[in-house]
C-alpha cells in the first residue's frame, strides 16, 4: 500500500489506523462477517455494517480481484476531534489511454475510531448524518440535511415502487425503509 506524502509516518497513532486499514482490507472485506477491525456499534445495527462494501467489490468481486487491479493509495490520515478521517484512492498504476478513463475505481472515506483501547473503522456517513431531520412517509424514512426538500411526488413514487416490490419478493417484509440522501453528500467525496 503506497502514503501520500501528506500522511505524517513519524506519528504513532497515524501508523496503527494505516495498519488498521491494511488489516482490514487483507481480511476479506467483501464477505459480510463479524469483521474484528470493525466497530462492534455498526456491526449490531446492520448485517451489512460497511456502507461502502457493495459499492467497492460491486456485488461479486473480490478483494483480492480489486487489488490486483486497482491499488491502494492513501491519501490522507487526518484528526478529526478524537478520530481520524481516512481518504484512499483505488486506481490503475499504469492504464493505457484507452481505459486512462477507468484510471480512478473509487475513494474509499471512513473513519478510525478507538473501541476499547483499540482503533476501529466507522462509516463516514454516520457521522455526518447524525444531526439530519428525518420525515417518515409511510414506511420510508427520509433522512436528510436541513436545507433538502423532499419531492412529495418522488416520496408517493418511491413508495409505490417499494411496495412493488415487497409485495412480489418478500410480502412478509413489514419493517421499514431508511433512505439517507446522498445529494448532498458530493461535497464529501473528496
Amino acid at each position: 500500500m503506497q502514503l501520500s506524502s501528506r500522511v505524517d509516518k513519524s506519528s504513532k497513532e497515524i501508523n496503527e489506523v494505516v495498519n488498521l486499514y491494511e488489516n482490514y482490507l487483507n481480511s476479506n472485506p467483501e464477505i459480510i462477517s463479524d469483521n474484528p477491525f470493525w466497530n462492534k456499534k455498526e456491526k449490531e445495527l446492520y448485517k451489512d455494517f460497511d456502507f461502502s462494501r457493495e459499492s467497492m467489490f460491486q456485488g461479486g468481486m473480490t478483494a483480492k480481484d480489486l487489488f490486483s487491479l486497482y491499488e491502494p493509495f492513501i491519501m490522507s490520515v487526518e484528526p478529526i476531534g478524537e478520530k481520524y478521517q481516512i481518504r484512499i484512492m483505488f486506481s490503475l498504476s499504469n492504464a493505457s489511454l484507452e481505459y486512462v478513463g477507468s484510471k480512478v475505481w473509487c475513494i474509499h472515506k471512513l473513519n478510525a475510531i478507538q473501541e476499547n483501547q483499540k482503533w476501529v473503522l466507522e462509516n463516514l456517513i454516520v457521522e455526518i448524518s447524525k444531526d439530519w431531520k428525518t420525515e417518515k412517509h409511510d414506511f420510508i424514512a427520509y433522512i436528510l440535511p436541513d436545507a433538502y426538500n423532499l419531492d412529495k411526488e418522488q416520496v408517493k413514487l418511491s413508495t409505490l415502487f417499494c411496495e412493488d416490490i415487497i409485495k412480489r419478493f418478500n410480502p412478509k417484509y413489514n419493517s421499514s425503509l431508511n433512505f439517507i440522501s446522498q445529494i448532498p453528500l458530493m461535497k464529501w467525496v473528496c
